[in-house]
């Protein structure tokens, strides 16, 4: 089977083929060679187990903190050098005449920080044109002065995240003494600025009902926004654009706050302590990079000279809330949550010095429903008529009959037939079957509603302090922390049986410095440091017991830090048993420098620099360090072929499993990597009514090194595994990619010369940087630091591998040799090329109207597959598919290769109303179409298909996006009622009638989407999860209490003409359910001294208690295939708060 070399396909395989052809360094040219390496004995296998549990527990426990002051040293060392990162503050421009339109050469600018009181100036050209750089987003009043010219103050000014914002002043003749004072209304369009994106306020942020306080939440409400399907481990982000769900960066203050094992937020602050924060999605600044998706600019609050704060409770109860759609019959939904705390900013020294600080604390306890599959009572005994049908004569008991089982060993029925005797159990099953729940839904041979309450404790800070050392030198320092304790019953989206729960610690940490020079109006710099640490523990419940020993399981010895349940996995049902990872514990920290020069020169406003991050990861892998036990039906099956559900169920009795794997290693990975970018950015003031913004932006990120040079790397070229040090390649095993180069240039041009109208365009190459996990995954967890021995069944002996017996000696292999990992050697950087045509218009006063084109192709995007996939040949005489490998002395090989692509087209829509007459308004609509060869490095982000289905055939990957929805539209709204004193009704109430009728406020949320996409799948012998055939409609006769069809769909019939066991079914094709969901709040609030106000919320999230759900089960050879069995939200729940502001 395995002896046999097929030809070298041409076209349509994967990278490399399978001819003899001369090595190559790089590229896609393969030989094949025997691998030669010697195998590891049992007993070494057995010290290495008992060092690396060792290895674990010194390693996990040691903190590097000696590095961290090297670095900072080197940090400091480097500041002489010009370098620029992530901006957040604002640009004014503009232009001073005289009444008759003449420009005003000399005239000075001074613009003040309502706040602070801080000052900045500068002097109109001979154009009478001006710029004033790097201002804090904030309210500030602006005075302008010219000999012979009556003063102008314009007040009111309010500067948002990354905003130009345009400013005209016309100047009168008159006496000096004599000033003209103007109060400014915030323009609800940017005239000046090419790129997609959108401000959220302080309105939005601080009263828009969140659904835990999350503020990130608050970015899906601009165009184009999506969030990644929660995938294990992975946790949730969000991408923009058709950018993967990886793309995305986080900014907090100017540095980097992102966690970048998994592409999401790190420190998420309390939204109290948020000013404002702006998201861009297409076409933005060559200030901007790291990734190539939506950039999240977060601004935290900061002291003032008047004091200022909040102390606020949120309280959730069950007792006001709607159950969720699948709670278990006759149990409650449980939620208790408090989070509570308070901030405060005010002054140490009056227009020097201030101060802010928050806390947040979150205690909460959830019940969570899920619906899945488990064994019924019956078959937890070993009956299993209840499956069993008659044959072809209609009668039960011959040896025709449907769904029989048999004896593993005589292949004969039992005395009973289908009914195993239960003196046959196994001893390890037997101790195992009271922790198997039984199926609990009425009418379903295996339907099983499970419940468990989870439970977190969480803490959030953040202190700042900023600091006025001169009038042209400003500094701030900041530190924001979240740590969190929990519990979660339901770990893995593979697990819901209870008792195998998980418990997390997790640690974040963002630490910013910055120094603020002003030389002159037109050249300001300044120097920020950046410090980011992330420390995550996930522990599982069982980790206190070894129960392999308990169970009597031989064979594996975990040290005290990895005990815990074995993996069980029986084919049909939940997976049973601690996750294999656990504990899964993880160490991230960035330290970033740059330092910002901004300079202007005529009408052009000029910003260069450099940015540079050193980022460390340290993560060890230890799934199956406590086994992992498989078990497919074959041994009780009349055939040789696999069967889920009962007939696992029946091998599992038995203690027969059709594989089983035992890991060798655990100690961390150890990886660290540099990111350096220069750019320049040049916005230039073409015309009063053209602007052009033209950026260049190189990149440069360094491959992963590992510290004790534990890196291995599998080479289709050389056909081996190769280790760091290996002859003519690099230490890290992957060339860096020295060509990424991202020219970007956009224009703003306003048609009429006015403020109402603008059209916007532009285009630019970005690159992205691919998280750590695919990368250590790929290099570093693998062999020969990570060995995985694998065992599997013989059809000739089935009493071979047993639970008594599950490693027996000399008939495993070694599957962190057998089946290797590797990444492309040429490593591409991830690369976006991204463009955008919009027109925006102020179409009645406040209110602006916005529509356009927004597109984006991605290149070299990561993909994983096989190389040494099995092909199909031929039949063998039982009717079972002939295969061959490519690379016959190995398994399966993992391997990463940037070749994949996409493709995103959208009209984006959007309605805005900056706050006027009480009322704030945000409404978007998003109608795209994102297509591509792979959705993520792992292939898939819903947890399923990891693979490409058929390496030589990557052109049927071609599908939507995972991430694809036709339509998304979010609406918002702050609305103060209008009565009560001050409104336009009952202006001058007081008393009672102000108490009982002003100080009213609604805010509201509506988000309606289309449904996800997935692929249906099935089990298939040797080569896993695959796709069917299509051979019907799937959205036609759907039968009662299904989303889709499955009888139109088949397993693939191989023929001896035609042996080919891939499906036609494409990837993606199937439409979940749509999402439809409204949140609500309403405010209070009671004034109750000047400046001090009481306010009382009452928050409803899901407001109208729709249920929407998740995609259905797509594995066709699930008995509940088609069914839908979690939820994608909760049932109504009410939140209530009481909040003192002052």
């Amino acid at each position: 089977m395995c002896g046999e070399s097929p030809t070298r396909r041409e076209e349509g395989g994967p990278p490399g083929g399978y001819a003899a052809v001369a090595p190559r360094f790089f590229g896609r040219a393969t030989v094949s060679h025997s691998y030669t390496g010697s195998g590891t004995t049992a007993q070494q296998n057995t010290a290495a187990r008992e060092q690396a549990n060792l290895n674990f527990e010194r390693s996990m426990s040691m903190k590097r903190s000696y590095l961290h002051f090297h670095i900072a040293l080197l940090f400091l060392l480097l500041s002489s050098a010009p370098a620029l990162a992530q901006s957040f503050k604002a640009t004014v421009v503009g232009q001073v005449t005289d009444s008759k339109g003449a420009a005003i050469a000399g005239a000075t600018i001074t613009i003040v920080e309502e706040s602070t009181g801080r000052a900045q100036s500068a002097t109109t050209a001979e154009d009478g044109n001006f710029t004033l750089l790097q201002l804090t987003p904030g309210r500030y009043d602006l005075r302008v002065e010219a000999p012979n010219f009556r003063p102008v103050m314009q007040t009111g000014i309010v500067l948002e995240t990354g905003q130009i914002r345009r400013i005209h002043l016309a100047l009168e003749p008159g006496e000096i003494k004599e000033t003209v004072t103007i109060t400014a209304e915030a323009p609800v369009i940017n005239t000046d600025i090419s790129s997609k994106g959108e401000v959220i306020t302080p309105t939005q942020v601080q009263n828009l009902p969140l659904n835990g306080r999350d503020f990130t939440d608050l970015a899906l409400l601009v165009p184009g926004i999506y969030r990644r399907p929660s995938e294990d481990d992975q946790g949730e982000s969000l991408a923009a654009a058709g950018t993967r769900t990886d793309a995305a960066n986080f900014i907090l203050d100017g540095v980097v706050n992102r966690s970048d094992r998994n592409a999401s937020v790190g420190v998420n602050t309390s939204v109290d302590s948020i000013q404002e924060f702006k998201v861009e999605t297409s076409s933005y600044s060559a200030q901007y990079g790291r990734t190539a998706g939506a950039q999240i600019n977060v601004v935290s609050k900061s002291g003032s000279n008047s004091f200022h704060g909040s102390i606020f409770e949120y309280l959730r109860n069950n007792v006001f809330d709607a159950n969720n759609f699948f709670t278990a019959p006759g149990e409650d939904k449980k939620l208790i949550r408090n989070q509570f705390g308070g901030s405060l900013g005010g002054r140490i020294i009056r227009d020097r010095t201030f101060f802010f600080a928050s806390y947040e604390g979150t205690r909460e306890r959830r019940s969570q429903s899920e619906f899945n599959t488990a064994p019924n009572s019956e078959w937890l005994r070993g009956d299993f008529r209840n499956v069993r049908g008659p044959g072809r004569d209609g009668i039960f008991g011959n040896a025709d009959d449907t769904n029989r089982i048999v004896d593993p060993f005589t292949k004969r029925e039992f005395p009973t037939p289908n009914v195993i005797p239960q003196a046959m159990f196994h001893p390890v099953s037997q101790k195992i079957l009271p922790f198997i729940p039984a199926a609990n839904i009425p009418g379903t041979l295996d339907g099983y509603a499970a419940s468990g309450l989870s439970r977190v404790q969480r803490n959030q800070f953040m202190t700042k302090l900023d600091h006025r050392f001169s009038a042209n030198n400003n500094f701030y320092a900041r530190w924001a922390r979240q740590s969190s304790e929990g519990f979660d019953p339901f770990p893995s989206a593979r697990n819901f049986y209870p008792g195998f729960g998980r418990d997390t610690e997790r640690r974040f940490d963002s630490l910013a410095f910055s120094d603020t020079h002003i030389f002159s109006p037109s050249f300001i710099n300044e120097v920020r440091f950046g410090f980011y640490d992330q420390n995550n523990k996930n522990l599982g419940q069982n980790r206190h017991e070894d129960f392999n020993a308990k169970l009597g399981i031989p064979g594996v010895s975990p040290g005290p830090a990895l005990q815990g349940w074995p993996a069980i996995r029986i084919d049909g049902f939940s997976e049973f048993g601690d996750r294999p990872n656990d504990p899964f514990i993880y160490d991230i920290s960035n330290h970033q420098f740059f330092d910002m020069l901004s300079l202007v020169r005529g009408n052009h406003s000029i910003k260069i620099g450099v940015d540079i991050i050193r980022s460390n990861y340290v993560e060890a892998d230890v799934r199956n360090v406590r086994g992992d036990f498989r078990f497919r039906g074959r041994n009780t099956n009349t055939s040789n072929s696999a069967s889920s559900g009962f007939r696992s169920f029946a091998d599992f009795l038995f203690g027969l499993p059709d594989s089983t794997q035992r890991q060798v290693g655990a100690e961390p990975a150890d990886l660290t990597g540099w990111q350096h970018a220069l750019f320049i950015q040049d916005d230039w003031r073409v015309r009063s009514w053209l602007t052009l913004n033209l950026g260049l932006r190189y990149e440069l990120q360094t491959p992963l090194n590992e510290a004790n040079g534990r890196i291995a790397n599998f080479i289709p070229e050389l056909g081996r595994v190769v280790q760091s040090g290996y002859p003519n390649f690099p230490k890290s095993l992957v060339e860096t990619d020295k060509n990424n180069w991202g020219p970007h240039v956009g224009f703003a041009i306003r048609p009429f010369k006015d403020d109402r109208t603008v059209i916007r365009g532009g285009a630019g190459i970005y690159h992205s940087m691919e998280s750590f996990n695919p990368i250590r995954q790929q290099l570093a967890v693998t062999y020969p630091f990570v060995i995985r021995e694998q065992y599997n069944r013989d059809s000739n002996n089935p009493g071979l591998l047993t639970f008594s017996n599950p490693f027996p000696q000399g008939r495993g292999g070694l599957q962190g040799l057998d089946t290797p990992f590797g990444l492309q050697v040429n490593y591409s950087t991830p690369e976006f090329y991204q463009y955008n045509l919009t027109i925006e218009r102020e179409i009645v006063r406040d209110l602006a109207f916005e529509i356009g084109y927004v597109g984006s192709l991605g290149r070299y995007l990561g993909r994983r597959y096989n190389p040494n996939q099995p092909m199909p040949i031929g039949l063998n005489p039982d009717g079972t598919v002939r295969t061959v490998r490519a690379y016959p002395q190995f398994g399966d090989i993992q391997f990463q290769e940037q070749t994949a692509n996409s493709n995103y087209n959208a009209l984006q829509i959007s309605l805005r109303r900056r706050a006027k007459a009480g009322l704030t308004m945000l409404a978007s609509y998003t109608f795209s179409h994102s297509i591509d060869t792979a959705s993520s490095t792992n292939n898939s982000t819903t947890g399923a298909q990891r693979f490409p289905q058929n390496v030589f055939d990557f052109a049927a990957e071609r599908g939507l996006s995972d991430f694809h929805r036709k339509h998304q539209f979010t609406a918002s709204f702050n609305y103060e009622l209008p009565f009560g004193r001050g409104r336009a009704f009952l202006s001058d109430a007081s008393g009672a009638v102000q108490a009982l009728l002003g100080g009213w406020q609604m805010n509201g949320i509506v988000t309606l989407l289309s449904g996800r996409t997935f692929t249906p799948q099935f089990n298939a012998p040797d080569i896993s999860q695959q796709r069917p055939d299509l051979v019907g409609d799937p959205y036609s006769n759907i039968p009662p209490g299904l989303f889709f069809n499955p009888a139109a769909f088949a397993r693939p019939r191989p023929t001896p003409s035609d042996p080919n066991f891939f499906g036609n079914a494409g990837r993606n094709i199937l439409i979940g359910p749509s999402f439809k969901n409204v949140d609500l709040s309403l405010f209070k609030n009671f004034r109750l001294t000047e400046g001090v106000r009481l306010q009382f919320r009452a928050e409803a999230f899901n407001a109208f208690n729709h249920p929407n759900f998740q995609v259905p089960v797509f594995l066709l050879d699930r008995s509940n295939v088609g069914q839908v069995t979690s939820t994608a939200n909760e049932g109504r729940e009410f939140q209530f708060v009481l909040k003192l502001l002052f």
